[in-house]
């Protein structure tokens, strides 16, 4: 498994290409909670502010709204919500989506439905690791969103992971 927590020279490293690869935007928007680190780092590094799309509801989120996703990480579903000021920082903003893997999709596509129902607009999606052989990224692709990824994996059989070499995107 690639969890990112702890390594903070990779997490510095990777998120300083990934901003090379990404569209303007005003906003970060994460899931709770591998990629949190990585959320936190790009703003740091580029100066914009971020936020969390929560796994429950907290005591201090008003007016709450939400998607379900299927997740492939816990094999069940899971809710995504947004509070009534994490809703008024990213209404009318330029969204880019982070997350540490993109596999079918679900969790940015659940992002992606936080974003229209709060009237933001998605940018881009930056990814640590794709997993090319899944449909998400090209699905996503597909759908006119601008995926970038650090490493696109091509395969992982037998105990080997084959990376799509020059990827420019």
């Amino acid at each position: 498994a690639f969890i990112i927590f702890g390594d903070v020279e990779l997490t510095v490293a990777g998120c300083e290409e990934l901003l090379k690869k990404v569209p303007e935007f005003d906003i970060i928007l994460t899931p709770e909670a591998k990629s949190i680190p990585m959320a936190y780092e790009m703003a740091r590094q580029s100066g914009k502010p971020y936020i969390v799309a929560r796994k429950g509801v907290k005591v201090y989120m008003r007016n709450p709204i939400s998607v379900s996703v299927n997740s492939i990480t816990t094999a069940k579903e899971q809710h995504l919500y947004l509070g009534e000021d994490e809703i008024e920082m990213i209404k009318g903003k330029r969204v880019l989506i982070v997350d540490d893997f993109l596999a079918e999709g679900n969790a940015l596509l659940g992002l992606i439905d936080l974003c229209k129902q709060a009237g933001a607009e998605v940018v881009g999606c930056a990814i640590a690791i794709e997993k090319g052989f899944q449909p998400g990224g090209n699905e996503l692709r597909q759908k006119g969103y601008k995926v970038r990824s650090l490493a696109i994996v091509d395969s992982m059989c037998d105990g080997k992971i084959t990376f799509r070499p020059d990827i420019d995107c």
